[in-house]
């Protein structure tokens, strides 16, 4: 299942980012071209945590996540800041 689930939140990045003009399709509606008699509430409780879960990681630059949210809000060292001595 796990396969189809990367297949779906790939098939949603290229949804988002090449072919969709600003519109976006869920990611149940793109499951249920994988699985076509899946139902809301089989989506709900089955496969949505896992989903969305796949979704987010494969979008971690995103300010509506966590990981885009510490990216925006964490300064980045360069190799010209000072850094404090060690002291013995």
């Amino acid at each position: 299942m796990f396969d189809t689930y990367f297949l779906v939140v790939e098939e949603n990045i290229l949804q988002r980012f090449i072919g969709s003009d600003g519109d976006e399709s869920s990611l149940f509606d793109q499951l249920r071209t994988h699985i076509p008699d899946l139902t809301k509430e089989d989506y709900k409780k089955h496969h949505r945590p896992r989903l969305e879960y796949l979704a987010r990681l494969a979008h971690p630059s995103r300010p509506d996540t966590v990981m885009g949210q510490l990216q925006a809000t964490t300064p980045i060292l360069s190799c010209t800041t000072p850094v404090a001595p060690r002291l013995l």
